[in-house]
């Protein structure tokens, strides 16, 4: 099992005999701040929002998908996605909700200016769809 910490990083889980793997790097690239996680194949898509500037990464795993070992940027300073959180993947595209928004709230939870529509954008799959 594969868990993103917003704080700590990616936990490599093993169900059987309890043991948890971190990885803070990987391929020089720091894997904090990551709000959302998705796999396809041996390939996981992150949004990784508590970063600057916020980004949208591939993630290369080993043959035993417990290690990164290459990193991709897919998407950085995009106008289009200037705050991205969340994501899925919906036939050959990943998708993220595009502008989350969160800067408008403060920690109390109230909005400090109105909100706009909730848009989604969509990518392709960098490894060619499940």
């Amino acid at each position: 099992m594969i868990v993103a910490d917003y704080a700590r990083g990616l936990h490599f889980i093993d169900i059987k005999s309890k043991t948890i793997e971190t990885q803070y790097f990987a391929d020089g690239t720091i894997l904090l701040g990551i709000d959302a996680l998705v796999r396809d194949k041996n390939t996981l898509l992150a949004v990784q929002n508590g970063t600057n500037p916020q980004r949208i990464l591939a993630l290369s795993l080993d043959d035993a998908g417990t290690n990164v070992t290459r990193v991709r940027i897919l998407s950085a300073n995009d106008k289009a996605i200037p705050e991205p959180s969340l994501d899925t993947i919906a036939g050959q595209e990943f998708c993220v909700v595009a502008n989350a928004q969160w800067s408008r709230f403060k920690d109390d939870g109230t909005a400090t200016a109105a909100l706009d529509p909730v848009r989604i954008e969509c990518l392709g799959l960098p490894t060619g769809g499940k």
